[in-house]
Parts: structure tokens; sequence; C-alpha cells
């Protein structure tokens, strides 16, 4: 089975590359911005942007199956029209560019990944986020992400291509980055941490139970333009995650238990909105649809999950 994967040089990327390399009858091919120390059993080819211009004809040929990660993750406080031209360009004009050249190529699966953002930044109503919630978007990558996910249904229709579009939570593990790795650098700093008094729950995503699934999407055949999402199944406290890492780190938790509504004003004064909504608001997935079409059985200890993360950051810091 000859399998292409973007992103190659990116977090989740790297994981899917090493993982797949363990399967023998995966043909893969990856494709970044630069050159990884992957084995010689995986075709390297680097393309320093994907956008609507990309040539995919060669790259692409005889292709079974695309598994998309590449895309701009990062979202700047300021969105100026230079940067939401570089996202189109990137995030919506590239993808539909390579899923056309896969429609001509005859590529029989294409997975995408999205965002639980596009359901939106936290749960209303205490109601966990599922896959038929009317979307709720609210800046420039999520909207994109939507964006992407509509054109390429609808391009699939009446295609032989199966369309299988996931939306992760937050991904933790080695090579972790983000708003966990800078969790992750404030405990081990040993800064105190703000606490809520109605402590919330979130939902992560082990970069295991991704692998598990992308997996599952290879080997399930019944799946066809279908939007999954995928988290582990348990969720977490702000309070338990910041706990575990701390004991992982050797550090002692230091907090500082206050009003959520004081909390929120500390964070607006300081411009912080959009950090006291991801870390002080609800943010739980129903996953149950996901793991019925796809008989999936997710790990449900993410204790090591959360252990292999923080080792890999002490050893890297």
């Amino acid at each position: 089975m000859n399998i292409l994967i973007t992103g190659a040089s990116g977090f989740v990327g790297k994981a899917t590359c090493k993982a797949f390399l363990k399967n023998k009858n995966f043909n893969l091919t990856s494709v970044s911005r630069k050159r990884s120390s992957f084995s010689k059993e995986i075709k390297q080819i680097i393309i320093k942007e994907i956008n609507k211009e990309t040539n995919w004809e060669k790259i692409i040929e005889n292709c079974d199956i695309v598994i998309h990660l590449a895309s701009i993750a990062h979202v700047s406080k300021y969105n100026n029209a230079r940067m939401k031209k570089q996202y189109s360009r990137i995030n919506y004009e590239g993808t539909i560019n390579l899923f056309k050249a896969a429609i001509n190529n005859k590529v029989k699966k294409f997975i995408f990944l999205s965002s639980i953002k596009v359901n939106g930044d936290y749960n209303i109503n205490c109601k966990s986020f599922k896959y038929d919630d009317l979307p709720n978007p609210t800046n420039i990558y999520s909207k994109l992400k939507l964006k992407t996910e509509i054109e390429l249904i609808k391009l699939a229709q009446n295609k032989s291509i199966d369309v299988i579009i996931l939306r992760p939570s937050l991904i933790y593990g080695k090579h972790v980055k983000g708003n966990l790795l800078s969790l992750y650098k404030w405990v081990y700093k040993g800064y105190p941490f703000l606490i809520s008094k109605e402590d919330v729950n979130k939902s992560f995503l082990s970069i295991d139970n991704l692998l598990d699934v992308l997996l599952k999407c290879i080997n399930t055949n019944n799946i066809k333009n279908e939007v999954l999402l995928v988290s582990d199944p348990v969720p977490i406290t702000l309070k338990v995650l910041l706990e575990k890492i701390s004991e992982y780190q050797n550090r002692k938790p230091k907090f500082i238990s206050m009003n959520k509504r004081i909390i929120f004003f500390i964070f607006y004064s300081l411009g912080l909105k959009n950090i006291y909504s991801s870390l002080y608001l609800d943010s739980t997935v129903d996953i149950q649809r996901t793991i019925q079409l796809l008989n999936w059985k997710p790990q449900e200890n993410i204790d090591q999950s959360i252990k292999n993360s923080v080792d890999f950051f002490l050893n890297n810091k």
C-alpha cells in the first residue's frame, strides 16, 4: 500500500512516519519543508510551501492513500491581511489543490487532519462537542479548517475517493508544542498557577491514540465523507493535569485558588482572553461515534503518555 504523508517534519508527521515504518505493508513517501532523519525506507520529498501552484502529479502517482497533516497551526493575535492570505494560501488552497490531484490520480482515500476548534473554543452549557454540532470556529485557523472540510466533501461527491476528516483535540506526546509545551515550561520554572475553585474538564489526545485512529482509518473500508472527532476517552481536569506534569518533573505543584470571575478579569486586563478560554473553560469531546465507526478501543490510561511527553521535554529543554 502506497501512502503519502504531508507535514512529515512536524510533531504529528514525525510520529506518523516512524510508527508506520513498522508496517511492512506500507510504502511511505513523506512531504515536508525540510529533510528529516527518517530511515532510508521512506522516500522524502522537500517542498518549501504547499499551495495551489504545487505540482503533485509525479509525487502522487500510484498513491493509494494521502494523509494530509501539513498546515500552519500557530494563530497570532495579529490577524492582519497578509497573515490571512498566508493561511488561506497554504491551509485552504494548498489542501484543495492536493485533493484535486488525488482525485485525478485515482487515490482511494484522503485523510485530512482538521481541528476540534471547528466545533468551538469551549463547551456551551457544559455539553461535550459532538460530530453533528453546528460549527463554531472563532479564528482564521479554525474558520479555514471548516471551509476546507466543506469543500473536500463537496468535491468528493460522486467520486471514488473516500474522504475522512479528523477533528483532534489538543495533542500531546514527544515533540509536543504550543500551549502544552508552555505549561511544561511554566511548571519547570516553578511558577505558581491560578486554579479556579470550579475546576474545568479538558479532553486531550495522546499521539498514540491518534496514530491508532489513523491506522483504523486506513484499514476500515466502509467510511466515506465522514467527520470524526478524536480525543482520549476520559477528560482530565486542569488541576490534575498540572499535578501529573509536576510529578513527572519532580516538582511540587504551586496553585493559587481563585474565583473564576477574578481570573477572567486578570486575563482580560492583560489582553489574554483567548488563553483564558483555552485554560479555564470546559472543552470535552464525545467520541462515541468515532469508536463505533472505527471499532476503535482507545487507550484509557494516559499517565504513561503524559510521562513520556514530559520525559522528552526534560531531555530536550
